[in-house]
C-alpha cells in the first residue's frame, strides 16, 4: 500500500497539488447460515477500492476506483488533478489548510481474541448446529424450525498524505 501511495502523492505534487492524500479500504465479509441440522448458505466476500483527494490552487479534485495497481492510481489521480483544475472557475472562496500534526507509521487493529477470518468454516458450522441442536430440545410447544448465523466483516483501511500521515486501521466485527 506505500508503495501505491507514493505513487499518488508524489504524482499530485508533481502536477501542482498543495495536498493530496488516498485512501484505500479493503472489505471481507463471511456468512454462515444454518437452519435445524444443515447448513444452509455461506457467504464470503471481497471489495477493493480507493480514493484519491488533491488540492490544487484552492480547489478541491477527487477521483476514486475499484482496481488497485500502479497504473490505475496515477490514472486516478491525473484525474482528480484535473477535476481540481476544472472546478477552479467555479470555486468562489479558495481553500487554505491549516497545518495538521503528521502521524507517519500508526497502526491500529481491533483487539480480538480470534480473527474469525482464520476461524475453519466446518468450526463455524458446528457452533451454530449445536445451537440449534440445544434449541430443538425445548420441550412443550416448541420450535417449529430454528435458524441461526454467523455474520463477520473485516475492514483493512489505509490513509496516506502529503502531509506525512501514514494510518492503517484493520476493524474486525462480528
Amino acid at each position: 500500500m506505500n508503495d501505491l501511495a507514493d505513487v499518488a502523492l508524489n504524482l499530485a505534487k508533481q502536477r501542482g497539488a498543495s495536498y493530496a492524500d488516498i485512501r484505500m479500504v479493503r472489505t471481507l465479509n463471511n456468512f454462515v447460515t444454518t437452519r435445524e441440522k444443515r447448513v444452509e448458505n455461506v457467504t464470503n466476500t471481497e471489495s477493493y477500492g480507493f480514493g484519491v483527494r488533491v488540492l490544487v490552487n484552492g480547489v478541491w479534485g477527487f477521483a476514486a476506483s475499484s482496481k488497485m495497481d500502479r497504473e490505475e492510481v496515477a490514472r486516478v489521480t491525473e484525474r482528480a488533478v484535473s477535476i481540481a483544475k476544472a472546478n477552479q472557475p467555479i470555486q468562489r472562496n479558495r481553500i487554505s489548510l491549516v497545518p495538521v500534526e503528521k502521524y507517519p507509521d500508526v497502526k491500529f487493529t481491533t483487539p480480538v481474541q480470534r480473527d474469525p477470518f482464520t476461524v475453519s468454516l466446518s468450526e463455524k458450522a458446528d457452533l451454530l448446529l449445536k445451537v440449534n441442536a440445544e434449541a430443538l430440545k425445548v420441550k412443550g410447544p416448541g420450535p417449529m424450525f430454528v435458524n441461526s448465523n454467523m455474520f463477520f466483516t473485516k475492514e483493512e483501511k489505509y490513509f496516506a498524505s502529503t502531509e506525512g500521515s501514514s494510518i492503517e486501521q484493520t476493524l474486525i466485527r462480528s
